[in-house]
């Protein structure tokens, strides 16, 4: 089933809000938007898959300029901004948090790929997708294990495939899956919202993890940190073991 809710977005685009059953318990929110007097008809739409502990509202904003869906749509491209479960607008239908990278990658993005190519504008059978952070490494997964993946391009923004160097923070906090996978955290954004600033100002090489603090603009950080989910604890236990394993293994295949 897909709800088509209308949106408005920038001056002369288009976009409307699909939500699509995963058929595990979860509606999941995609966004698709265009401009009907530049759409290239015989490209491939694009498919944004956002990272871990965020979701795909970044892509579609900016403080001052263009954001990243805004360049792609210009540039003629029909975008698709894809929220897997728990994520942004996707909501849940039953669906609890016991999942992992295999069911982002298998369930969410097969329905989401299938959902676009059904509704898209132009006459592609396949679609691009760009994969940022933990969304490429779900891209990966979803290329190389899917029985018949409908994907044309892939493009990684930083996505983590093998770890070699591993941050010594991300190290510590990854050190056992056994506690990472019991704790549950709640509130992740409004902390976010909280201390941001704070450390943009006194210690921005604490962001350097994730982000580069040079190109976050503190006045705009109630904005920025709408794209903050919550992580999930089932999916920290997996990424625990994917680091001290330093390949990462779904369905007995590296």
């Amino acid at each position: 089933m897909i709800a088509i809710v209308p949106t408005i977005r920038a001056p002369h685009f288009e976009s409307v809000q699909h939500f699509v059953d995963n058929r595990d318990g979860w509606q999941l929110s995609l966004r698709q938007t265009w401009d009907p007097a530049a759409l290239r008809r015989d490209t491939k739409p694009v498919l944004i898959v956002p990272g871990y502990g965020m979701n795909s509202f970044i892509f579609g904003y900016h403080p001052g300029g263009n954001s990243f869906e805004a360049a792609l749509v210009r540039a003629g491209l029909e975008v698709w901004l894809v929220d897997l479960r728990a994520q942004g607008d996707s909501r849940s239908t039953g669906g609890g948090d016991d999942y992992g990278l295999e069911d982002l990658a298998l369930t969410d993005l097969e329905a989401a790929v299938g959902a676009a190519l059904e509704r898209t504008k132009t006459a592609s059978t396949k679609v691009s997708v760009i994969g940022a952070s933990l969304g490429a490494t779900i891209m990966f997964a979803h290329a190389a294990l899917s029985p018949s993946p409908r994907v044309g391009n892939l493009v990684s923004i930083g996505g983590p495939v093998r770890w070699v160097k591993i941050h010594p923070l991300l190290k510590l906090a990854f050190a056992s899956p056994t506690l990472v996978g019991l704790i549950r955290l709640k509130g992740t954004r409004k902390l976010a919202e909280l201390t941001l600033p704070h450390v943009l100002r006194h210690t921005p090489w604490l962001l350097s993890i994730y982000i580069n603090p040079e190109h976050v603009d503190v006045a705009h950080v109630k904005e920025i940190v709408k794209t903050v989910e919550d992580p999930n604890r089932s999916i920290n236990r997996q990424i625990a073991r994917w680091i001290n394993d330093r390949d990462l293994v779904l369905r007995a295949r590296t």
